[in-house]
């Protein structure tokens, strides 16, 4: 009785930390790849477009915001925000720095362990120069022969940029 229940619950803990371990994607698995979010891009630039620009306009209430983190956002506006989150795809976090004007939505994070390296691939808003936020690339379809430490950018259109930020 004592061995099944030792087996049951060493079987339980290998299953919870196999869960916890590819749900923080260590092989970019969930990754979107380029042209999914190029895509994604051209299909819906008006929506990501307003989403920039009232991401800017609130960037004082938060760094970030979700589709489920609208709080602190008076409800008019968290309608806007739900019906453009709508047109995009579940889960998308949008990141804004009101000093030099650059937004990021998030469609993907992972890594090993929130404590060790993690990675981060989205589409970005850069006003200004590119190469102060990062370096340019061709792809960012295989994010595992790019060196961690670093943000990678791959220009999508005028100002809108692919990127896949690795942090060690």
């Amino acid at each position: 009785m004592a061995r099944k229940l030792l087996i049951g619950i060493l079987a339980f803990a290998c299953l919870v930390t196999a869960i916890a371990f590819f749900a923080r994607d260590p092989f970019y698995w969930w990754a979107p790849r380029d042209e999914e979010l190029i895509s994604q891009l051209r299909a819906h630039k008006s929506a990501f477009e307003r989403l920039r620009d009232l991401a800017q306009q609130d960037s004082d209430k938060g760094p970030f915001f979700s589709a489920s983190q609208l709080d602190k956002v008076d409800p008019t506006r968290r309608q806007e925000y739900l019906r453009l989150f709508a047109e995009l795809p579940h889960g998308m976090t949008i990141g804004a720095d009101s000093y030099s004007g650059a937004t990021r939505f998030i469609f993907a994070v992972g890594g090993v362990m929130t404590i060790g390296p993690e990675w981060v691939k989205g589409i970005e808003f850069i006003p200004g120069q590119p190469t102060r936020w990062g370096h340019l690339t061709n792809q960012l379809d295989d994010p595992a022969s790019l060196p961690w430490g670093n943000v990678y950018l791959r220009q999508a259109d005028e100002h809108w940029y692919l990127f896949l930020q690795k942090t060690d």
